[in-house]
């Protein structure tokens, strides 16, 4: 593993220790978000498992603070996230993108899609 990769996977797990704090909980998350985004950029599983816990953190969080918002974008990246886990051949992840199917509405479907289609973009 790169050294970069080393530090990045470090700093996302110190900026989730920071989200426990209520000041800091959506600046720490963000950037966890922003962070886990770039070390996924490796194709290693782990980071993209790590990016979708981060995500689904920050969706819990958004949530609990009734931020709609956010919430859907959160949503919307996770879903794209597991999307691609499940492609890879996990069960679990296919189970929750199907059960998000009946849950979600249209408009988290139609963002998860152009999020996967920026993701594939960017990787090139």
């Amino acid at each position: 593993m790169n050294a970069d990769l080393h530090i990045g996977r470090h700093r996302v797990d110190t900026l989730m220790e920071a989200a426990q704090s209520p000041f800091l909980a959506y600046l720490a998350i963000a950037a966890s978000v922003i962070q886990a985004e770039v070390n996924n950029r490796s194709g290693d599983i782990y980071d993209t498992r790590k990016l979708a816990f981060v995500l689904a953190q920050g969706l819990t969080s958004a949530l609990e603070r009734a931020d709609e918002d956010l919430a859907t974008l959160y949503s919307a990246k996770l879903l794209s996230v597991l999307s691609d886990i499940a492609d890879d051949g996990d069960e679990d992840a296919a189970l929750a993108v199907t059960e998000a199917g009946s849950n979600l509405p249209p408009l988290i479907f139609r963002m998860a899609g152009a999020y996967s289609r920026l993701r594939k973009m960017e990787a090139r």
